[in-house]
């Protein structure tokens, strides 16, 4: 690291980018290494701003990353890299000091055309890799694959995330947090005047590690007055619906029933939602309703996630959710999925303020560790 341009993180994936930029920001703030993390928002060491601060173009992610640089005198920022981001060359005046991959499976078709054009967008990150930048994921991970046979082709060295105990229960929310703590455990090795040339050990960093916590609106829990757990998921696509669904039912063992509230954003296209609503067919209980409609029409979105398997139809959201969580019984799990901490909702007729957890409160619902 020279002079103050911070060290820079990309971490893309499918599932998990905020995740993992999140957790290693705030991993680095605990051992008082000014950090920050871009993505879905952005999480400084003073609080939270609004992801709409960055500016469009190619030159507005440096330039974003210059001012918030300089506001909070930052060593490291980690950034969520998007497959569309990369496809339109919107990084290529960024250089990445280390690049994290979570998993890779099917989305965002409508944009790229077909899984082989989504992958090879992902791999585009290696081509704004610094030399001898630093290389992170779980080979076992599912689509990962073609990322290692890309490190092989180009003679780069990868590092696989150990196994160390984390405070999550879920296993992909485990996952994150260990490819978080591979990060920073690779950065601090790397850079050793990151911590103003402290030693910092690897008993100090698992200690700092168990601390940590979920992004706000990823598998958030709510009792509700009825005693149904609600929780507040940010799932929007089949592998994220699946992963959550599952491990959900894992970490309830009662035979708690699963709901599932189902909704997909404006501009995401039919094949997308036909592949989301089979993926949600494994929950017990699966409403429909909207989410950010954009430029389309919502009942039209809702038609085609709801059509082939018979859901119920539920509008607007904030009804939607009084429906499933009054639907299920004590120690059931209704999954609120979609929006997980957005607190806009955008529509053709603009931008306006909605949060499903504004919801939750207003139903009486309470928060739980």
């Amino acid at each position: 690291m020279s002079g103050s341009l911070p060290l820079i993180v990309g971490v893309t994936g499918t599932n998990g980018k905020t995740s993992v930029t999140t957790m290693l920001a705030s991993l680095l703030n605990k051992l008082g290494i000014p950090a920050a993390a871009i993505g879905q928002r952005v999480e400084t060491p003073e609080g939270v701003r609004d992801r709409c601060e960055v500016p469009s173009g190619v030159k507005g992610l440096p330039t974003y990353i210059a001012w918030l640089t300089q506001k909070y005198n930052l060593k490291v920022i980690a950034i969520e890299v998007y497959s569309a981001a990369l496809a339109k060359g919107l990084h290529r005046l960024v250089r990445y000091d280390a690049v994290a991959f979570t998993n890779i499976t099917e989305d965002h078709m409508n944009v790229h055309g077909n899984f082989d054009a989504y992958v090879k967008a992902k791999l585009r990150i290696f081509s704004h890799l610094a030399p001898n930048g630093i290389i992170v994921f779980d080979s076992s991970e599912e689509g990962l694959l073609p990322v290692q046979s890309q490190c092989h082709d180009l003679g780069l060295e990868y590092v696989i995330p150990e196994e160390h105990a984390t405070p999550f229960d879920l296993s992909y929310q485990q996952q994150n947090c260990r490819l978080a703590l591979s990060l920073a455990e690779q950065l601090l090795h790397a850079n050793s005047e990151l911590a103003s040339n402290k030693v910092i050990s690897q008993a100090h960093l698992l200690e700092k590690a168990m601390e940590l916590r979920s992004p706000p609106g990823r598998y958030e829990k709510w009792r509700m007055p009825n005693g149904v757990i609600a929780v507040v998921d940010f799932a929007h696509n089949p592998g994220g619906i699946t992963a959550v669904i599952n491990s959900t039912r894992t970490a309830f063992k009662n035979n708690e029933k699963v709901g599932f509230l189902l909704s997909s954003k404006g501009g995401w296209g039919e094949q997308k939602r036909r592949s989301m609503a089979k993926a949600a067919s494994s929950a017990d209980l699966v409403i429909v309703s909207d989410d950010d409609p954009r430029k389309e029409d919502p009942a039209i979105i809702r038609l085609q996630l709801s059509h082939a398997h018979g859901y119920e139809e539920c509008s607007p959201r904030s009804h939607a959710i009084h429906t499933l969580c009054a639907a299920m019984k004590k120690g059931d799990v209704a999954i609120i999925a979609g929006r997980g901490a957005d607190q806009h909702w955008q529509s053709i007729v603009g931008r306006y303020p909605y949060s499903d957890v504004h919801v939750l409160q207003q139903l009486g619902g309470v928060k739980i560790a």
